[in-house]
Parts: C-alpha cells; sequence; structure tokens
C-alpha cells in the first residue's frame, strides 16, 4: 500500500508564502520597480550608490540625510498596505497572527530579516 502524499495547499508554509507574497506584491505595486526606483532616488538626492566589492558588480545603496526623512512617509503607505490586506482580520486576530508569526520565528532561531 503507497503512502499518501498530502496536497501543497495542506502545508501551512504554502499558504504563508501565498500571503507573504500578496502582501509584498501589494506594497510593491505602490512604489515602482527596485532598479528605477534606486535610480530616481539618486537623482533626487535621496539614496547614493556605492561598488559594494572590488568589481564593480554589485552596489551598496545607502539613504541620505534627505532619504531619511522620506522613511515616515514609506513607513506609512507600508501601514496603509497592510491595513487593507488585513482588513479581514479584526484587532484581536491581527495581534493572534502577529504574535504566532514572532513565535515561529524565536522558536527557530530565524535572524536574518526577509529582503525579497
Amino acid at each position: 500500500m503507497a503512502n499518501e502524499v498530502s496536497g501543497l495547499e495542506a502545508h501551512i508554509g504554502y499558504w504563508l508564502r501565498f500571503v507573504s507574497n500578496s502582501v509584498s506584491q501589494a506594497f510593491a505595486r505602490r512604489l515602482v520597480a527596485v532598479s528605477k526606483l534606486v535610480e530616481r532616488l539618486v537623482e533626487k538626492k535621496l539614496v547614493r550608490r556605492d561598488a559594494a566589492d572590488d568589481d564593480g558588480r554589485s552596489q551598496r545603496v545607502a539613504l541620505t540625510g534627505a532619504g531619511r526623512r522620506v522613511v515616515p512617509k514609506l513607513a506609512a503607505l507600508a501601514d496603509e498596505n497592510d491595513e487593507e490586506f488585513f482588513a479581514a482580520l479584526g484587532k484581536t486576530e491581527s495581534e493572534v497572527l502577529r504574535a504566532l508569526m514572532k513565535k515561529l520565528v524565536r522558536a527557530n532561531g530565524l535572524h536574518t530579516k526577509p529582503t525579497e
């Protein structure tokens, strides 16, 4: 008798990734493509670009003073995005979800911040 394999949708990780990708895409739609965004930010002197290694293939992007002053506006957009996306959850459900995600991060010793 063969062991039955669970379907993709039976996995919590599938649903976490589904929601995570959707939230990220909704936020990205509020902005623009990253490379275009960085170029515009450089032109506006909100960030500076430096070579991150000796061969110049990768770059480091850092906020300027003017860029740091824009951060609260971006944070407000992120807040709006969360409010809209998670509106189906009440305050208590949102707090429980946040607490569960934090518990999983701690329990699994996760330290690297998500960047994608």
